[in-house]
């Protein structure tokens, strides 16, 4: 039984974390359908640029989701982010979130942010 349920999990496994993120108004989310949440990633075609306004809630398919984090390396390596306002809605950056961000020079983090991950500003001049 226990065979069984790993080798359906190992072929479901795939399709669960395949969810593609969605763009929208030039930000890209992993969206968490149940719980209408929204986690800010990378951009799968190039790097953000200049200055970002992360928006506390996003709409989706008719449905309203909350941003509530950056993910691991959602801005690693933008050379040309120069700036970027936070939500009161974000609770988490994590790991890398900004590292390797060179002309980086303007974050707004409030205080509603409780968690920073490793080297999240790593390489930040």
């Amino acid at each position: 039984m226990k065979k069984k349920l790993l080798s359906l999990l190992v072929l479901l496994l795939p399709m669960l974390a395949s969810a593609d993120p969605v763009e929208i108004d030039g930000i890209y989310y992993n969206l968490i359908e149940k719980s209408k949440i929204a986690e800010v990633t990378s951009n799968p075609n190039g790097k953000y640029n200049s200055d970002i306004i992360i928006p506390a809630n996003i709409v989706y398919g008719g449905e309203t989701f909350k941003v509530t984090s950056i993910g691991r390396k959602a801005f690693y390596d933008c050379s040309y982010l120069t700036s970027v306002i936070i939500p009161e809605s974000v609770v988490s950056i994590d790991n890398y979130a900004f590292a390797n961000c060179i002309r980086l020079s303007s974050v707004n983090i409030p205080n509603s942010v409780t968690s920073i991950g490793d080297h999240a500003f790593a390489y930040c001049i």
